[in-house]
């Protein structure tokens, strides 16, 4: 076995496994599947800001230097399994157990089994025909309309792969390993390799099945960024999101419902709502293309996917691993994993749909524009954001917090974005809470707290608690806290 530094040194291009000098903080592990070098990276985006050490030729289990003492090293680890890869790395419990997020790519916790992973009788076959014709063959499934691995498929080569294959039959034949084991499990429908009904068996719930074949660069991508990604902010919380995060759930239903029927979902409260909607129909064509913008762990995803079908999904958030928790309940999408505001989101788009997320995004004037571009003439953009109350009571104590847009100013730039507003609303919802702690306990469940971020002392926290009761108490002996917001569905307009 082949263990090959493919970046080393916090972006810089390492020589030789083995080689001393400076770590960076984080590393990545990605255990190939068979016939895997590392022509595998072509044309595949890593992160940047972690080293990134392959495992591949499995001959064998041993290896020329000792990689696990290295990967222990570190002081972050993340592991990315492709393919037979996965069972490889079920054979290094060291590294599992270093390793904190790890994902699976394209693979089954029971790869050889006819029901789960790859039939043992096509296994066979595979195995007794590898000639050139056999590994041609097997290529073309693999990596589909991509460039194979660029080896030589000389006599002595294709002895060796039939050498590697037939270990990694040996090592993985009868083999059941536990999903639990497993951060996150991405499959492609195209599958040509492991069958996507059979990876729907092998790992229930937690597979993420995307569209793509069994090697697809945007999957691959994804994995390597979750395993890289940083932990913190919305992603530190995707675990209490779902039951904390009661206010941001009902805006996604409200805001599901002004999309999906047509009608102001909502009811006016003292006089708040400004406008009603048009009475148009928003929702696109089946079979079309969907963006959502911000998806988080996939509210908003869900309530559309599951009564808008045979529309294509691309689903964007800056954490692969929230998109990737989204795309579960969102069968056959795209991901984009990177800030909205600054990748290349695509165009051709009937709808782009978002919740909860626009007031995060700097530079609205031009996002606006962007988000214009990525329609279709007539497409829909309807989202939902925070006007100028929002949290209020938190932000008049701390001093700090997202300088929020009212929404006569916010429809003023989408007209000037090129947009044609059908629905305009807003409301007031305010939670009770028994203090101020618990206040702020509520932010940092939900994830919202970066945007007051400061370094609380027992006593600082103690003071904002007294201060909050003071200042904004409920009828009930709590605490009160606000929120603000704001529901927008509007069309592009067609060119003049």
């Amino acid at each position: 076995m082949k263990a090959v530094w493919i970046r080393r040194n916090s972006g810089k291009n390492g020589g030789k496994a083995g080689n001393t000098g400076c770590r960076a903080e984080k590393l990545v592990v990605f255990f190939g599947g068979f016939a895997c070098g590392e022509s595998f990276f072509k044309g595949v985006k890593i992160p940047d800001d972690c080293d990134v050490l392959m495992l591949c030729d499995y001959r064998g289990l041993e290896c020329d230097w000792d990689f696990e003492s290295e990967v222990e090293k570190y002081a972050r680890v993340g592991l990315v399994a492709w393919s037979f890869g996965l069972g490889v790395a079920e054979s290094f419990p060291r590294v599992m157990r270093a390793a904190g997020t790890k994902v699976a790519i394209c693979s089954s916790v029971r790869p050889l089994d006819e029901n789960c992973g790859i039939a043992e009788e096509i296994f066979k076959k595979t195995l007794q025909n590898f000639d050139i014709v056999g590994a041609k063959k097997f290529f073309s499934r693999a990596y589909g309309e991509v460039s194979p691995p660029d080896w030589e498929l000389s006599a002595e080569r294709l002895e060796e792969l039939k050498q590697e294959l037939s270990f990694l039959g040996n090592l993985l034949r009868g083999k059941f390993f536990d999903a639990e084991n497993w951060t996150f499990a991405l499959g492609a429908l195209g599958d040509r390799i492991f069958p996507a009904r059979n990876m729907r068996r092998a790992w229930g719930k937690k597979l993420a099945l995307l569209d793509g074949g069994h090697f697809d660069r945007g999957i691959c991508e994804a994995g390597f960024l979750a395993a890289a990604g940083p932990g913190g902010g919305f992603e530190a919380s995707a675990n209490t999101y779902a039951e904390s995060a009661r206010v941001q759930a009902e805006i996604c239903k409200k805001l599901s419902e002004i999309f999906l029927s047509g009608i102001g979902a909502l009811d006016p409260q003292d006089g708040e709502i400004k406008r009603n909607f048009s009475g148009e129909s928003a929702v696109p064509v089946k079979g079309e293309k969907i963006l959502e913008i911000g998806c988080g762990t996939g509210i908003l995803t869900e309530l559309i996917h599951s009564r808008l079908q045979g529309a294509k999904w691309f689903l964007n958030d800056a954490s692969a691993a929230l998109a990737i928790i989204a795309a579960r309940n969102c069968e056959g999408a795209r991901l984009i994993c990177a800030d909205a505001s600054k990748a290349d989101l695509g165009s051709g788009y009937a709808a782009v749909v978002s919740a909860s997320c626009f007031q995060w995004i700097a530079g609205a004037e031009n996002f606006y524009a962007k988000l214009a571009g990525c329609l279709n003439d007539g497409g829909i953009l309807a989202f939902s954001t925070f006007g100028k109350d929002n949290f209020r009571q938190v932000r008049e104590l701390a001093g700090k917090g997202l300088n929020y847009i009212g929404l006569n100013e916010l429809e003023g730039l989408l007209n000037m974005a090129g947009f044609e507003i059908l629905f305009a609303g807003e409301e007031r919802v305010v939670l009770n809470f028994e203090s101020g702690l618990e206040v702020l306990r509520h932010m940092k469940e939900t994830g919202v707290n970066g945007a007051f971020k400061t370094f609380w002392t027992p006593k600082s926290v103690e003071r904002f608690s007294r201060e909050y009761k003071k200042r904004f108490p409920s009828a009930g002996g709590g605490v009160e806290l606000e929120y603000h917001p704001v529901y927008v569905l509007a069309r592009k307009r067609g060119k003049v």
